[in-house]
């Protein structure tokens, strides 16, 4: 009969072990995502699409990003993930935001008010109620903190939104 049984300290060496390589392989998938999303962001500045399809662009990368940075397990590494991406878009982001503002800016009450509504049949519309508050709760911030998030939010939320209808 052979003895299966492992000697103690390589055990708890391999249980000291596995959260680095959680952590890093973690660590790994968030690199790769920040990557994709800086490619989709880059996509939509450089492409010819509607500008509402760049909105929609903008919004599903949005909400990715609050996904991936609700899971990490500290706030600190969460509000990182989101800095970092901020900053490796930043200039895309710009003319993204720039764009968007002055296409909505443009739109009339009626036009405003189907966007609106528009916004609200998309999936992210939903998902976005749901994500910031829990992404605020997380960090302990406000959302207007995040200049990248902030923007974001300034375009879809129902109050800026009715606040354009009324003007």
């Amino acid at each position: 009969m052979k003895n299966t049984n492992y000697p103690r300290p390589f055990v708890l060496f391999l249980l000291a072990l596995t959260p680095l390589l959680f952590s890093s392989c973690l660590a790994k998938k968030m690199a790769t995502a920040l990557s994709l999303h800086q490619q989709t962001i880059s996509n939509a500045a450089k492409s010819r699409a509607p500008t509402p399809k760049k909105f929609d662009m903008v919004a599903e990368t949005y909400v990715q990003v609050l996904e991936e940075a609700l899971r990490y397990g500290s706030a600190k590494k969460a509000i990182k993930h989101v800095d970092t991406f901020s900053k490796q878009n930043d200039k895309n982001l710009n003319a993204l935001f720039n764009e968007i503002g002055a296409w909505s800016g443009n739109l009339s009450a009626g036009e405003q008010l189907l966007f609106a509504g528009r916004l609200a049949t998309k999936p992210y519309g939903r998902q976005l109620i749901q994500l910031i508050p829990k992404f605020q709760r997380k960090v302990k911030r406000r959302i207007q903190t995040f200049t990248f998030l902030s923007k974001v939010t300034k375009l879809v939320s129902p109050e800026s939104l009715l606040e354009k209808v009324m003007q």
